[in-house]
């Protein structure tokens, strides 16, 4: 009786952990901070030189699809675990899209910079960059698994799991090198990263959200982008004006969303210069998105309701 209780407990266990919960986690959002740590040049020591940050905000198109853009600069680490608090050293550059089909679980991304920490994604070129549709057993092919064969792209386990309190399911594959993917976040490694370079990378941190919530000494929204409308006053207690620096000559869209990306306000801008009501916002940062036409972004400002 003992053994056939131990064998149904067993029996539990492996289930669990080799289903993945059926809820889809989407990783391609607005407002979502990577961490990653950049090894000393000894593999496997433990020990990092550098760590840097990759942050989504804000859309373009290519070819008719919508990516979400990713930034990327370095910053320091005040804690000697390489977490928060962080203080950014170099401005955000524009480093790569993402793209994702969240029906089919499957993330593709276009490297726009050479990325010196390892990747066997092309520059300049859609990619797969991740797929979340893969079952237990099936072979891993894309673009962060390393150049060259992989001694074993079979996934050998998938399980729900919390990882820097966000809700995951986690593909693993167990090999000469062990390989983690955090379905919604990234991998052990970190987002564009090659799971097998020499010059290891590791996630030591990941948050949605204002840069105040996820650590960051600094706003987030130093991003270069060439500046076509002014807003004032910011702070404000209830009322903006958006004036447009150069003439209104095409249809612009402005949405106002929370430090979430959730959209709260949403008008056209037909006027150079626009008077806003945001007096039904509660005290707090809120994001406004201005784009064009063709739904591409084109100037995000922060603002802050008193």
């Amino acid at each position: 009786m003992k053994r056939i209780a131990y064998s149904i407990l067993l029996f539990l266990i492996l289930c669990t952990y080799n289903v993945k919960s059926q809820t889809y986690y989407p990783l391609v959002a607005d407002s979502v901070h990577w961490f990653i740590a950049l090894d000393n040049g000894v593999f496997g020591a433990g020990t990092y030189s550098s760590i840097f940050e990759y942050y989504s905000i804000g859309d373009t198109i290519v070819n008719s699809n919508t990516y979400k853009k990713v930034y990327k600069r370095d910053i320091q680490s005040l804690n000697s675990n390489y977490q928060a608090p962080y203080q950014p050293l170099t401005p955000y550059t524009l480093f790569a899209l993402l793209r994702e089909d969240t029906a089919s679980r499957i993330v593709y991304t276009i490297i726009l910079q050479n990325n010196p920490n390892g990747s066997n994604c092309l520059i300049n070129q859609e990619e797969l960059l991740y797929d979340f549709g893969l079952n237990l057993g099936d072979s891993l092919n894309t673009c962060t698994i390393g150049s060259g064969p992989h001694p074993c792209p079979e996934i050998t386990s998938i399980y729900p799991w919390v990882i820097y309190g966000y809700n995951t399911n986690v593909f693993e594959i167990l090999c000469t090198y062990n390989t983690q993917y955090y379905e919604g976040i990234g991998s052990w490694d970190g987002l564009f990263e090659e799971e097998s370079t020499a010059t290891a990378t590791a996630l030591k941190n990941y948050c949605r959200g204002a840069d105040i919530n996820c650590g960051l000494t600094s706003s987030v929204f130093e991003i270069p982008n060439t500046k076509s409308f002014d807003i004032y006053p910011n702070p404000t207690f209830g009322f903006i004006q958006i004036k447009s620096i150069e003439s209104l000559t095409l249809l612009k869209e402005v949405s106002i969303s929370d430090v979430f990306g959730k959209v709260l306000i949403f008008f056209p801008l037909l006027k150079s210069v626009q008077h806003v009501d945001i007096s039904s916002l509660k005290p707090g940062i809120y994001i406004l998105s201005i784009k064009n036409k063709d739904k591409e972004t084109i100037q995000l400002s922060k603002i802050i309701k008193l």
